[in-house]
């Protein structure tokens, strides 16, 4: 995100996800569910179940609301986000869970 007080850290997997939160320590994970490699939902319950990584809020995009539902709290994310969406509803979302935590 440009021009926010966020720092933003890229994967192209859901496998290369947890390395980068395993060493990053980030303090959101902004998680698409069609991913490569693992889903969001696998990616989700892997860094959940590791004690360096559990405590880091997900939260899941995808275009229907449909895998949320079935799949939110089995994985352990902490919010949804339909796409599309705006970057002012993302950035929203972001700040309201920074102070949540």
């Amino acid at each position: 995100m440009k021009d926010t007080e966020f720092e933003v850290i890229k994967a192209s997997s859901g496998k290369e996800c947890i390395k980068i939160a395993k060493e990053h320590k980030p303090n959101i994970i902004f998680l698409d569910i069609m991913m490569p490699e693992f889903d969001g939902f696998m990616t989700c319950i892997t860094i959940k179940q590791n004690p360096e990584t559990k405590h880091i809020p997900v939260i899941f995009n995808s275009e229907t609301n449909n895998e949320w539902s079935e799949y939110n709290y089995y994985a352990g994310a902490h919010d949804y986000i339909m796409k599309p969406f705006s970057p002012n509803d993302l950035l929203s979302r972001l700040r309201r869970m920074l102070i949540d935590l």
